[in-house]
């Protein structure tokens, strides 16, 4: 019988800032490579250092064939990614909030 792993939720800070990137590392390190739904409902600025830390996790779970997804981005997330010119990086938003 396969075994049925359920997904990690990480909720993102409110701030994605500089201070912030190295405890978001810390805690996607510490999860492993099991489905993780990243929380973005309540991150108001999203700074290029967590930007890059999300980006490099969703390439290494994509890599591993284990789910990645945002749920529920604020419209400062989607935006915020925007205007680093990520916008849409395969789901790592969902379709219509970038």
């Amino acid at each position: 019988m396969d075994e049925v792993i359920d997904s990690q939720v990480v909720n993102l800070a409110h701030s994605l800032d500089l201070i912030e990137a190295a405890e978001l590392k810390a805690e996607l390190d510490g999860i492993g490579q099991v489905p993780v739904k990243i929380n973005a409902s309540a991150t108001r600025f999203v700074g290029t250092h967590c930007a890059q830390i999300l980006i490099s996790a969703a390439a290494s779970w994509d890599i591993s064939g284990t789910s990645f997804e945002v749920v529920e981005p604020s419209d400062e997330f989607s935006q915020g990614l925007n205007q680093l010119g990520i916008g849409q990086l395969g789901n790592f938003i969902p379709e219509g909030k970038s």
